[in-house]
């Protein structure tokens, strides 16, 4: 099963030859730390779109020297050898992160939207790991429900239980449910319950 949820920013073009599956690898200049085959990436579409717009499963990650890498992604990149040495300038090696199972959202969720159940998200700058509030928030634990086919890929529900916090069943959850929260986490959480 995947450990690892990450979000990965993606430039609008970039994101669109994704979901049309014309592009089915990630160009990166610095391999995450702990993605892996199986892993699930949140694909969040930078500006001027700022939003998350579907999910894709991890199918393997390489880092190898630059002429290396072009062979490999030369087909499947949807970039161009200039765009790639462009973006690759100033370094040896380069990181593709491969992947299958592209999911599109219905409707993207909007960082409004995602503010307004977490004031203190922060999309990715590059790619940063999801942590346990942001994959139970309404918006995204809803769409994620319905995005992914497999319990394996999302194993979470709205119901989800965040036993290291000591919270149980907070979504959609009665007020009294409350008074049983870590004093710590609830100006988190309190935005889940006025939703």
């Amino acid at each position: 099963m995947s450990n690892n949820i990450i979000l990965l920013s993606v430039r609008p073009k970039y994101a669109e030859k994704i979901f049309k599956h014309t592009k089915t690898v990630e160009l990166r200049r610095v391999r995450p730390k702990y993605l892996q085959k199986g892993d699930l990436v949140l694909v969040y579409v930078s500006s001027p779109i700022q939003a998350l717009a579907g999910t894709v499963k991890v199918e393997r990650v390489v880092e190898e020297p630059l002429k290396n890498l072009w062979q490999q992604v030369k087909k499947q990149a949807g970039v161009t050898r200039q765009e790639f040495n462009s973006y690759y300038k100033g370094v040896s090696t380069g990181v593709g992160i491969f992947f299958e199972e592209v999911q599109k959202f219905q409707e993207p969720i909007k960082l409004q939207t995602i503010r307004e159940h977490l004031l203190l998200f922060r999309p990715p700058q590059s790619f940063r790991y999801a942590n346990d509030l942001e994959l139970v928030l309404p918006p995204l634990a809803n769409v994620m429900a319905q995005a992914t086919s497999s319990s394996e890929l999302f194993p979470f529900t709205c119901d989800w239980e965040m036993e290291k916090y000591g919270v149980k069943k907070i979504m959609r959850s009665p007020k009294p449910v409350l008074d049983s929260i870590p004093t710590f986490v609830k100006p988190v959480l309190l935005p889940l319950f006025l939703s």
